[in-house]
């Protein structure tokens, strides 16, 4: 997803309303308003919002879908929603009589950027409102978004607003809901277990030993066990025929997932070439990364994990989310004012001057005309905007072997995942225990790793993310590349076959992100990882990873840190396989190598 000084420049709302006739609280003057109903004590206004002038246009989880451009356009607001008590909420304020819903916001606003709301009906004694809305999409709202409308638009559930605040809250949406594992999982398992199961009758060891290690095989995508069984294949084509020789490719090219059709399908023509004919394309049928499905071994048989596996060392599916949509909030005192305030907004430059000149303290009354929130709506997501790049042209893999990064493309990315997600209270604070990832596949085009020194504006991905909480010190995010070296190489679990997709994992710590600064040049104490409205800068580059001829210590950074199984990202114990360089706009920036 992606853009927001960008989150402070979408700030501002401003609430005017007013009532055709002068109306005052007492019942004398009440009697004269048309507007004013004494049996219910309400008045019925009008009423606007304006937001400032950087902020009025349009914007995707690419850049225009999280308003992340240098300048961000306005894209316009939806689910727009007011929420009155008599002071500000908190999580206890008792519940509101009613809510209020209000209309779509356009792309484009009206003078000092307002939109003007007509017969809004306000109880008397409101002195606050909780805001809520959210940037509005290209699609028909009307109709459930498609998958690929909530990769790119993101999403959240919504509680009722019927209760007291402590009842509110924010939801991120798993994106694969059952606990039982999918057929395609099933099934593929089924398939690997019919090829090890031939290791109990063989006799030549050096076959064995090639199942053996075709049972190390952790990844359960389509992607991974076919290059798994291709490379098996392979090897035992290669060895002097008999009966074990032909027990293996007996099972590898004639088993069946039907009892008709088989597995693996070669191609014809000069260079054959396989697929898993009805199991080609799993885990993207349920819209996860590749590295998200991993298979666990009990002697021959092989089964798909669902839940958190592998030791603990993976996450379980329905914690992987989509992104958060672009959510707006303010929770805020109104100041009023007894004339048509909207009427002299063209004679002030600032929201500050409107607010201070055109209205006093004070809560709704009968001859309240314009209302005003005394605080600025602000963004109540955070974002994250990410590069990522090559340290060098030639990388060491786990076995210290040499890696060349194509010089042009580098390696490509896929998708961005971003761990310690939780849902979000009235506030959007975090709440609640359970802790989820975010998948971002929606990537920029040209979004790749490539050669530092060649590289002097990487392409920049942008995710919006709910904010952490002060106590989460650290969060881990993983980058999906592919593997376009022509060549397997080593990483941290195993063979990186070529063509495949790894994973390479960078830690967010609060300690050492870079601060923002002040107009005066003081550090600026952003507190948080992810913080609302503000912008989290990391800047990721991949190790060369270089033996240390002194220490010999493991090669873990860089390709040898690249897991071919996605790894839990709420694991402390990660091989960190690039370094991170964090920052905030205006809040905190990371540099790490990975």
């Amino acid at each position: 997803m992606k853009k927001m000084k960008y989150f402070a420049l979408m700030s501002a709302i401003a609430l005017t309303s007013m009532v055709s006739l002068s109306a005052c609280s007492s019942s004398e003057d009440a009697i004269d308003n048309p507007d004013y109903n004494p049996e219910d004590n309400t008045v019925k206004t009008e009423f606007t919002i304006s937001l400032p002038k950087n902020v009025a246009g349009k914007t995707r989880m690419l850049e225009a879908d999280v308003q992340g451009q240098a300048t961000p356009e306005f894209r316009g607001m939806h689910k727009i929603v007011l929420i009155p008590f008599t002071t500000k909420a908190t999580s206890e304020s008792l519940a509101p009589a009613t809510t209020i819903p209000l209309d779509n916001i356009g792309t484009s606003l009206g003078n000092n950027n307002s939109k003007v709301y007509s017969n809004v009906t306000f109880s008397v004694g409101t002195g606050a409102f909780l805001f809520y809305g959210e940037g509005t999409p290209t699609y028909d709202t009307a109709n459930e978004p498609t998958v690929a409308e909530k990769f790119r638009y993101g999403l959240v559930n919504r509680t009722d607003f019927t209760g007291a605040p402590s009842t509110y809250g924010f939801s991120l949406e798993p994106i694969y809901t059952s606990t039982t594992a999918h057929t395609s999982a099933t099934k593929l398992c089924e398939y690997v277990s019919a090829i090890a199961a031939t290791s109990t009758s063989l006799t030549n060891h050096t076959l064995a030993s090639y199942l053996e290690d075709f049972k190390k095989l952790k990844s359960g995508s389509s992607a991974s066990v076919l290059a798994a069984v291709v490379d098996l294949r392979t090897k035992v084509a290669a060895e002097a025929d008999g009966t074990d020789k032909t027990t293996i490719l007996t099972a590898i090219d004639d088993t069946k997932y039907d009892g008709t059709n088989k597995y693996l399908v070669p191609t014809s023509g000069e260079v054959t070439t396989y697929s898993l004919a009805a199991y080609n394309n799993y885990p993207a049928e349920i819209n996860l990364p590749d590295g998200a499905v991993s298979i666990s071994w009990s002697g021959n048989t092989a089964s798909p994990q669902v839940n958190a596996s592998l030791g603990g060392n993976t996450a379980s599916l329905n914690s992987y989310v989509f992104p958060p949509s672009l959510c707006y909030t303010a929770n805020s005192l109104v100041k009023v004012a007894t004339t048509k305030a909207s009427e002299s907004y063209s004679t002030k430059n600032s929201w500050s001057a409107i607010t201070t000149d055109l209205y006093t303290d004070g809560t709704v009354q009968g001859s309240t005309r314009s209302v005003a929130l005394v605080d600025q709506v602000q963004y109540a997501v955070g974002r994250l905007e990410l590069t990522i790049k090559a340290a060098d042209g030639t990388l060491k893999d786990r076995n210290n072997a040499d890696i060349t990064v194509d010089a042009t493309s580098g390696f490509p990315v896929s998708a961005v995942l971003i761990g310690s997600q939780k849902n979000v209270d009235f506030a959007f604070a975090p709440t609640g225990t359970n802790i989820y990832t975010i998948y971002d596949s929606n990537m920029p085009e040209g979004m790749s790793a490539k050669i530092s020194s060649t590289e002097t504006s990487p392409v920049v991905n942008h995710t919006l993310v709910f904010e952490t909480a002060a106590t989460t010190e650290t969060v881990q995010v993983a980058v999906e590349l592919t593997n376009n070296t022509g060549s397997d190489f080593f990483g941290i679990d195993g063979i990186i076959p070529k063509g495949g997709k790894f994973y390479l994992i960078g830690e967010l710590n609060l300690t050492n992100g870079v601060k923002p600064k002040d107009s005066e040049n003081k550090d600026i104490n952003v507190g948080q990882i992810f913080k609302q409205d503000y912008v989290t800068k990391v800047n990721l580059t991949i190790s060369k990873n270089e033996k240390d001829a002194t220490t010999n210590s493991d090669q873990k950074k860089g390709l040898g840190g690249a897991y071919n199984v996605l790894p839990d990202l709420q694991n402390p114990s990660l091989e960190l396989g690039l370094s991170v360089d964090l920052s905030w706009t205006p809040g905190l920036t990371f540099n790490t190598d990975i």
